[in-house]
């Protein structure tokens, strides 16, 4: 203890007598701060008292006290003091680097249809030390979808959601001495109005295809095993955006978005002219059971078939039908003429007296009117019909037009009524009957619905 105290002694009567800097904080010469950190830097120097000058890259600093609050910034920088006491002047300098904070960009806000597949793109994130070690997306709202890649700067994932929606999502990214910089992105998901959807068969199996009117490409999305449709007529449930057929399985609900099998519903009796109305949100259909034609309603949720009603002396001609969701109509072709029923007793509400034998019945939710298509013999006419004033008007003929499954669709944003014919996927003007454009189909697809 007492060679101990005579050291000590004998150090100090030495820096007394020459000046030292015998402590400093921090104890290294070199120092690693992230951006925006303080930090107190001083030194204890002998004899006393002293004065001290402090310099930032050769630019004084105000202040004479022996410590000084440095906030770190980016990039290396020189902080030093000189203490001036009595017997001269001592330095004291630190190296000092300083790590900039990363900056997250998740990219801009985008506008996307549904069963799209989106890009967030992070690759606009920045660091100005050039560190960034990790990126991680995470979904923070909006119905859920499956980020693929991320831990990526760059992720995706199927706009597989069964309504319009508001999804955000929430990028990380962080650098080399773990700090972190957030960004968000903001995905808006509606409904494509010109998707259409339909099947066909190539001889082995049942394809479900997607048809884009605009870009006039047709698109494969699935085959289902031992499906096989039955009747070609088909509904959409724009709730959940299912495509519903009559088929060997029985009532078959396919998700438009990745074209799987969601159910099947037994049904012994062969329903066809399925319908979907979106307020009740019930499908409702007919068949024939031998000596009459009974009116259903398919309860999807349940998965039950209920009769509803039977219509003495009505026979379905083509199976295909209608939906008036404002009147809670079913409107189909029948013996007794263009017959709309009361969706919700299966009461006659009137039947339009039709020679023609129209078919492919679609109708405009905006201009309230039904439109068809009949064979004179000669010639294919386009008509609409007035259900109000129980009218049919020839709206016109397109020349070399002949309609082949009477499997209809109608876009009522356009107010374009599409059908197949021996020109393919067929689009016409339904103002004035014109031919909007034809999309060359070698598959004879069927069961057209509107995704929407």
């Amino acid at each position: 203890m007492k060679k101990f105290v005579v050291f000590l002694f004998i150090t100090m009567l030495t820096a007394m007598l020459s000046g030292c800097v015998i402590s400093k904080t921090p104890n290294t010469n070199d120092v690693s701060l992230p951006s925006g950190e303080q930090m107190t830097f001083s030194v204890t120097v002998l004899p006393i008292p002293a004065t001290y000058a402090w310099t930032l890259d050769g630019a004084p600093l105000t202040g004479t006290e022996k410590s000084y609050e440095y906030i770190a910034m980016g990039g290396e920088h020189i902080l030093e003091v000189q203490a001036t006491h009595a017997l001269g002047t001592d330095t004291q300098t630190w190296n000092i680097y300083g790590n900039s904070h990363p900056v997250a960009n998740a990219g801009a806000d985008q506008s996307a249809d549904v069963g799209a597949m989106i890009i967030l793109d992070g690759s606009g994130s920045t660091d100005s030390d050039n560190d960034i070690v990790s990126y991680q997306w995470l979904q923070t709202g909006g119905p859920t979808v499956t980020l693929i890649n991320a831990d990526a700067a760059v992720a995706q994932f199927s706009a597989a959601v069964a309504e319009e929606s508001v999804l955000t999502f929430e990028l990380t990214v962080r650098d080399a001495v773990g700090l972190t910089s957030t960004d968000t992105c903001v995905v808006t998901v509606s409904k494509s109005n010109d998707l259409i959807f339909g099947m066909y068969w190539d001889g082995a199996q049942e394809h479900f295809i997607s048809i884009d009117i605009e870009n006039e490409e047709i698109n494969d999305i699935s085959t289902i095993p031992g499906f096989t449709n039955l009747f070609g007529n088909s509904a959409f449930d724009s709730t959940n955006s299912y495509y519903i057929a009559s088929s060997n399985l029985g009532i078959t609900f396919i998700d438009s978005l990745n074209g799987s099998l969601i159910k099947t519903i037994p049904d012994n009796h062969g329903i066809v002219g399925l319908t979907y109305d979106k307020t009740s949100m019930k499908l409702f259909g007919i068949y024939w059971s031998g000596t009459q034609e009974h009116f259903v309603s398919i309860d999807i949720e349940n998965e039950e078939v209920n009769d509803i009603s039977t219509i003495p002396g009505f026979t379905n001609r083509f199976g295909n039908s209608t939906f008036d969701p404002e009147n809670g109509y079913y409107i189909t072709s029948s013996n007794l003429g263009i017959t709309v029923i009361d969706s919700q007793d299966g009461s006659l509400v009137k039947a339009i007296s039709d020679d023609h034998l129209i078919g492919g019945l679609a109708y405009d939710t905006t201009s309230k009117k039904l439109f068809g298509m009949y064979w004179n013999g000669t010639q294919e006419h386009f008509v609409s019909i007035d259900i109000d004033n129980e009218e049919i008007n020839d709206v016109s003929i397109i020349t070399g037009f002949t309609g082949w499954s009477r499997d209809s669709a109608f876009d009522s944003t356009n107010g374009y009524y599409i059908t197949q014919s021996n020109l393919g996927i067929t689009v016409i003007d339904s103002q004035n009957g014109s031919l909007v454009k034809t999309i060359p189909d070698t598959f004879w697809i069927g069961g057209l619905v509107a995704g929407y």
